[in-house]
C-alpha cells in the first residue's frame, strides 16, 4: 500500500480521531488507519470526542453524522468553536443535499459516504 506512505507528517504521525457510535465501524476504521501509519484515537459519541480533543493533539476528525445524543453536526460546531482550524471529515450513510448543507454550515470540509473508500480518504488527506 505505497500510496499511504506520503500521508505521514514530517517528524511525527498524523493523529486522527474516529468518532462513530457503531463499535464495529469504529474498530475497523481504527485498524485500517493504524495500518496506514496514523496515530488513531476513537470515540463512541460527540461528548467523548470533545473530551479527547481537549486531552490530545488531534490533527483530523473523521466523524459519523448520525449518533445518539450529540450528533456529528453539533459536535463539529462545538469543536470548531474551540479549534476553528480543526479539519473534520463527516462520514454518513445518509447523503442528501440537506445533509451536505448542514455539514457545510457546521464548518466541515469534506463529506464521505459509508462504507468508507480508503483510497478516496488517502486522496483527501494527501
Amino acid at each position: 500500500m505505497l500510496f499511504y506512505q506520503n500521508l505521514v507528517k514530517k517528524g511525527n504521525r498524523l493523529s486522527i480521531l474516529v468518532v462513530d457510535d457503531d463499535p464495529g465501524i469504529r474498530e475497523t476504521m481504527a485498524d485500517i488507519l493504524g495500518e496506514m501509519n496514523f496515530l488513531v484515537y476513537t470515540a463512541s459519541d460527540g461528548l467523548e470526542a470533545l473530551d479527547l480533543i481537549d486531552k490530545y493533539s488531534i490533527d483530523l476528525v473523521l466523524m459519523d453524522m448520525r449518533m445518539p445524543g450529540l450528533d456529528g453536526v453539533e459536535t463539529s460546531k462545538r469543536i470548531k468553536s474551540i479549534h476553528p482550524k480543526m479539519r473534520i471529515i463527516m462520514i454518513t450513510a445518509y447523503a442528501s443535499p440537506e445533509v451536505f448543507d448542514m455539514a457545510r454550515n457546521a464548518g466541515i470540509q469534506e463529506i464521505m459516504n459509508k462504507p468508507i473508500n480508503f483510497q478516496q480518504l488517502a486522496n483527501i488527506l494527501a
